[in-house]
């Protein structure tokens, strides 16, 4: 049995939503000639550039200084990140009929359940946030259980050093939980913005996120020439991470 959970932590589906309807307009606008190659796996070039964020954020005000650099560059780069991975999530296949959306819906519900009662005793002894619990809890419907499902992945491997040994649950119902979430959230996802298909809009939405992590990327470089350090704070979008159930997996190849 694995002894380390290899779910990476991924942003909540209503936070990507709804940082994809604050860049909507400028993705749907973006032009031809800035579109680029899907060449990348959307979930980690997302993960890597919310994991640099923290690191970019302590250059904020350097960064702002810059000539032809806005002050809210990092607060761009964090929504058209979370807009990259919503396009992704929602150009993925659907299921081919609703039997197998039920067949989804019917081991995500008891797997959600299950999860939140151990996440519940967890938080009871305050090994996990339990109002992150709470809002995970407070779900509805099938939408939110895809979401939640997702969202226990993430809390379960974010807590697991300190509850190894001490939850009921296991590495496989966790890992189990990020990949049913993402096949679940990929079959009911929204309709493409109109006249636009979701494919489109994917390319889009992760061209104008990696030109705005490029941005940052080009500005930490020249802050930190001497330093020598800026791949360390903003890596490339395109190197190779650890695995981990991707919400592109199961989906893409049946296909932000």
């Amino acid at each position: 049995m694995n002894d380390c959970v290899t779910v990476q932590s991924m942003p909540e589906r209503d936070a990507a939503a709804r940082a994809f309807l604050r860049l909507e307009e400028e993705i749907l606008a973006l032009p031809e000639e800035e579109l680029r190659r899907m060449n990348v796996d959307v979930p980690s070039a997302v993960t890597i550039a919310l994991g640099a964020l923290p690191r970019l954020e302590a250059h904020r005000e350097a960064i702002a200084r810059l000539p032809d650099h806005s002050e809210d560059l990092l607060d761009r780069l964090r929504d058209a990140a979370l807009a990259a991975y919503h396009a992704h999530l929602a150009s993925v296949a659907r299921p081919k009929d609703e039997s197998e959306r039920a067949r989804l819906l019917e081991e995500a519900r008891p797997l959600r359940e299950a999860l939140l009662l151990d996440a519940e005793a967890l938080a009871h002894r305050r090994l996990v946030d339990p109002e992150r619990v709470a809002s995970i809890r407070a779900g509805r419907g099938n939408l939110d259980t895809a979401g939640d499902l997702l969202a226990l992945a993430s809390l379960f491997a974010e807590a697991w050093p300190s509850i190894q040994g001490r939850t009921a649950a296991t590495v496989e119902e966790i890992e189990r939980a990020g990949e049913l979430g993402a096949r679940l959230l990929s079959a009911i996802a929204e309709d493409a913005p109109a006249g636009s298909t979701w494919g489109d809009v994917r390319q889009r939405a992760f061209s104008l996120f990696a030109s705005i992590y490029e941005e940052c990327r080009r500005a930490i470089a020249y802050l930190r020439w001497h330093e020598r350090d800026a791949e360390a704070i903003a890596p490339s979008l395109y190197r190779r991470g650890p695995r981990r159930p991707s919400p592109s997996e199961a989906p893409e190849e049946a296909a932000a």
